[in-house]
C-alpha cells in the first residue's frame, strides 16, 4: 500500500504479492549439463584398468600343488604344510582344514593362512597326538577340491635315555677308557739347567719401572723351579714385584723403583739334575728427597718477605703475657646486711650487701641459714657481681625465719655479715566471723536460719512423733503410651518430721 498526503488531501494505492516458497534442501542440480559431465569424468577415473581385470573364467576349485606328507617327525619339532589352489582370485573361495575328518581349531600353536591361492598350515611344538591325516578343503559356488597329507610323529619317552650328541659318544668313551699303566712309560730325561740368555744390567731413575729377563733350558722340564734373589737374599713379595716363568722365558718386573731397590738381582733355576744362576745389577738414581733451598721465584728476598709477613701475623694473635697476680687484702663488708626483717607470710625477702676487694678473682661467696649451708631451690636466687651480693627469696614461710649469714673469703681471709628474719604467719583455721558487721551480722544470720527450721502453727507441733499417713492416694494411669512420661503424686503427714524418709 502506498499513501500520499498533501495540504489538499491524501491518496492511497494498494496491491497484492504472493511468493512461492522453495524446498529447505535443494536436491536437484543447478546446472544439469555440468552435472552430467562430472559424472562421466568420475566414472572414467574409477574404471578398473584392463590389466587388473580378472579375465579367468570362473571354475570349481583345483589344487595345482598338493600337500606333502611327513612320516619322520620328532616330538617338539615344527611342521609346515602348504599347497596351491585355483582360481586364486575367486572372492567366494573358502578354505577349511580337517584333522582325521574333524575341523581344526587354530590358535597360538596351530596357524593357517590363505593368500591368493597359497594355502598353509603351520604347527609348532609337535606332540604325539598330532599324528593324523590332515585335509585341506577348498570350496566355492561351482564346487570343491580336497588335498590330504599324513603326519607321523615319533613320541619320545618321558625319561630321555638316548644320547643327545651321537657324534660325541665315541670321544667320551675313549676318554673314559682305562689308561695304560704309566709306570711302563719311560719318563723324559732332562739335563741340568743352562741359561741361554742372561740377565741384563738396568740403570733407571727413581720412580721408573725396571725389567729383567732371561731364558733357561730345558724349557719343558716340569720339575724346573725358578727363584729370585736380591743382594743374596730372597726377593720380597709385594705388589711392585711381578715374576714370570713361561716355557723357559723368565722375567722380573719392578714397578716404581726406589733408590734402596738398587743391588744385584739373581735368578736361580733348579731341577732334579742340578741348578744354574744368572745375575744382573740395578742402579736407581735417586732424586732429592728434601729441598733445603727456597723455592720462591725471587729467591732469598721473597723468602724474607714471606717470613716478615708470617711474623707480623703471629704477633697479632700472640697471647699477651699476663701480669703477675696482685695481692688482695682480706675481705671486708663495706655495706652490712640489714640486721632484722619482719615479714608477713608469702611476702618476698631481699638481702643485699657490698664487700671488698671486688676485683679479686679468688673472692668466693657462701650463704648460711641458722649455721648450715643454705640449700638451693627455685625460691632462692643468689647473685655476686663485683662485690655486690644479694639473696632473694620469693615467698617467706614460717620455716624460713631464722639467721641468714653471708660469708666472703679469699686467699687472705674471710668476713661475715648476718641478718635475722621473722615471719608473721597467717591463721590456718579462721574461727571468728568474717561478716563485715561483725557479731551483729552473725546474730541476724542465725535468727534467720532458726526461723526457717521452726515449724509453722501448733498443728505441726502436735504431729511430731506420729506415724506417717497418706492424706491422698496415687492415681491409677491406664492410658499411657509407650515412650511417654508417667507421673505419680500423693500427700502425707506429718509434714515437719525431719526423721521421716521416703522409699
Amino acid at each position: 500500500m502506498c499513501k500520499n498526503i498533501n495540504r489538499a488531501g491524501e491518496a492511497v494505492s494498494s496491491t497484492t504479492m504472493k511468493i512461492k516458497s522453495k524446498a529447505s534442501i535443494a536436491g536437484e542440480p543447478l546446472l544439469p549439463e555440468a552435472w552430467e559431465k562430472i559424472q562421466l569424468k568420475e566414472a572414467a577415473m574409477n574404471r578398473v584398468p584392463d590389466m587388473f581385470v580378472d579375465t579367468t573364467p570362473q571354475q570349481a576349485p583345483v589344487f595345482t600343488t598338493h600337500l606333502e606328507s611327513h612320516d619322520k617327525l620328532q616330538e617338539g619339532q615344527h611342521v609346515y604344510l602348504e599347497a596351491q589352489v585355483e582360481p586364486r582370485a575367486d572372492p567366494n573361495l573358502r578354505i577349511e582344514w580337517f584333522k582325521n575328518g574333524i575341523a581344526i581349531t587354530t590358535g597360538a600353536r596351530i596357524r593357517s593362512t590363505f593368500d591368493f591361492g597359497l594355502v598353509t598350515l603351520s604347527i609348532n611344538g609337535l606332540r604325539a597326538d598330532d599324528s593324523a591325516i590332515y585335509t585341506c578343503k577348498a570350496t566355492n559356488n561351482l564346487g570343491e577340491a580336497v588335498s590330504t597329507a599324513t603326519l607321523k610323529i615319533d613320541a619320545s619317552h618321558w625319561l630321555l635315555g638316548d644320547t643327545m650328541h651321537p657324534s660325541s659318544v665315541q670321544k667320551i668313551q675313549d676318554l673314559e677308557a682305562p689308561r695304560m699303566n704309566l709306570r711302563d712309560v719311560p719318563e723324559d730325561q732332562f739335563e741340568s739347567p743352562v741359561f741361554v740368555d742372561h740377565l741384563n744390567n738396568v740403570e733407571i731413575k727413581e720412580g721408573e719401572n725396571a725389567h729383567f729377563e732371561c731364558r733357561v733350558e730345558p724349557s719343558k722340564d716340569p720339575t724346573m723351579q725358578i727363584e729370585w734373589f736380591v743382594n743374596g737374599k730372597p726377593l720380597p713379595t709385594g705388589a711392585r714385584f711381578k715374576t714370570t716363568y713361561d716355557f723357559g722365558f723368565v722375567s722380573l718386573d719392578l714397578t716404581g723403583a726406589y733408590a734402596e731397590d738398587s743391588g744385584i738381582y739373581t735368578c736361580k733355576a733348579t731341577n732334579s739334575k742340578g741348578s744354574a744362576s744368572t745375575s744382573g745389577s740395578l742402579r736407581c738414581a735417586s732424586t732429592t728427597t728434601m729441598y733445603l733451598d727456597t723455592q720462591h721465584p725471587q729467591g732469598k728476598a721473597g723468602l724474607e718477605a714471606v717470613q716478615d709477613t708470617e711474623a707480623a701475623l703471629a704477633n697479632r694473635y700472640r697471647r699477651q703475657e699476663s701480669k703477675p697476680e696482685s695481692a688482695f687484702p682480706k675481705p671486708q663488708w663495706t655495706v652490712q646486711l640489714q640486721s632484722e626483717f619482719r615479714l608477713n607470710e608469702a611476702e618476698a625477702l631481699h638481702l643485699e650487701g657490698q664487700v671488698e676487694p671486688k676485683d679479686d678473682p679468688n673472692l668466693k661467696i657462701e650463704w648460711y641459714f641458722n649455721g648450715k649451708v643454705l640449700e638451693h631451690g627455685s625460691r632462692f636466687k643468689m647473685t655476686s657481681d663485683f662485690g655486690f651480693v644479694t639473696l632473694d627469696l620469693t615467698e617467706v614461710y614460717e620455716r624460713d625465719q631464722g639467721i641468714y649469714t653471708c660469708k666472703a673469703y679469699n686467699q687472705a681471709g674471710e668476713a661475715f655479715t648476718s641478718s635475722t628474719v621473722y615471719c608473721v604467719t597467717k591463721e590456718s583455721l579462721i574461727e571468728r566471723t568474717q561478716h563485715p558487721k561483725g557479731t551483729e551480722g552473725l546474730e541476724k544470720i542465725q535468727d534467720l536460719e532458726d526461723s526457717l527450721r521452726r515449724p509453722e502453727g501448733g498443728e505441726a507441733e502436735s504431729d511430731a512423733g506420729h506415724a506417717p499417713r497418706f492424706t491422698s492416694e496415687f492415681v491409677k494411669l491406664t492410658n499411657v503410651g509407650e515412650g511417654e512420661i508417667a507421673h505419680f503424686d500423693a500427700t502425707l503427714i506429718p509434714t515437719g518430721d525431719q526423721s521421716m524418709t521416703i522409699e
